[in-house]
């Protein structure tokens, strides 16, 4: 079993319970930024955007992505602050944009197989997820 710079093991990872109660927290964020984030392309055009806009798709992905990284670089988002969660990485270390940006698409590809890299913390003694294991980080209760 792998464990951390700190010799703490990473059975510590936080339950899909709370992961999934920080995604609530998160998702409500990230609406709240998407939201006004969608105006800035809207008052330069001065129209609304046309459904299907590949380069207002990989903006509001830049955006979304952006929040997470920020986060993740801090500790923690918004959503794991309240659930008292933390992010770290294998060795114990903080993430770079780089593990932030493996670490999102991972949850991307999570998401987009129903759930199922998420419902991998479930029959993993280490409870990580495919983001977890892609990115090399976990969440830890704190």
């Amino acid at each position: 079993m792998q464990s951390v710079k700190n010799s703490e093991p990473i059975t510590s990872s936080a339950s899909l319970g709370a992961r999934l109660g920080s995604l609530v927290y998160d998702a409500i964020a990230v609406i709240a930024i998407v939201f006004f984030a969608c105006f800035i392309p809207v008052l330069f055009s001065g129209d609304a955007i046309k459904p299907g806009n590949v380069l207002f798709l990989i903006y509001i992905l830049t955006i979304i992505f952006f929040y997470f990284a920020v986060c993740w670089q801090k500790g923690k988002t918004l959503g794991m602050q309240v659930w008292k969660l933390e992010i770290k990485k294998f060795d114990g270390g903080s993430l770079t944009k780089a593990d932030s940006l493996f670490r999102f698409a991972a949850a991307a590809i999570s998401v987009g197989s129903i759930g199922i890299g998420y419902a991998s913390a479930l029959w993993r003694a280490d409870k990580l997820t495919w983001q977890d294991i892609i990115s090399k980080t976990y969440i830890r209760k704190i």
